[in-house]
């Protein structure tokens, strides 16, 4: 099973988050007129129920539980014409069984935004969910095998 994906309060608007790195690194600030289609909390939910399946190798495992916690979905700015996007999360395996480990993994990506804008933050950043779950499909597969 998987959760819903869990954000603080600043991440689980719709607005589409960017900070000024060379300006004011430590102020969030959102695009005026440009939001998501929903929080990104619920989009990576959505994302991670449509691309993670319970692997094939031990399908005879109850049903445990994986939650995520998005701790940064944003755009950064390091000069007025020039950003990347990071993506950071944790993600928590919580085993059906009351005998197996919970495991922990953190994962942060950051890569360069295509354009310097919110549609160049919106790709960048579902390009980096997609550079994600491969990883996070494999870590999952490990745990859930355990």
């Amino acid at each position: 099973r998987i959760a819903d994906v869990t954000a603080p309060p600043w991440l689980s608007e719709e607005g589409i988050a960017y900070r000024l790195a060379y300006q004011q690194a430590q102020r969030q600030q959102h695009y005026r007129d440009s939001i998501w289609a929903a929080p990104p909390p619920a989009l990576l939910t959505q994302r991670l129920r449509e691309r993670l399946v319970t692997p094939a190798s031990c399908p005879a495992r109850p049903a445990a539980l994986l939650a995520v916690n998005l701790d940064e979905f944003e755009q950064v700015f390091s000069s007025p014409d020039a950003s990347h996007v990071v993506l950071r999360l944790h993600a928590t395996f919580w085993p059906a069984s009351a005998t197996g480990s919970t495991l922990q993994q953190h994962w942060r990506l950051q890569r360069p935004a295509p354009t310097a804008d919110a549609a160049g933050a919106a790709r960048g950043l579902a390009e980096a969910v997609d550079e994600l779950m491969p990883q996070l499909a494999d870590w999952l597969a490990a745990a859930a095998c355990r």
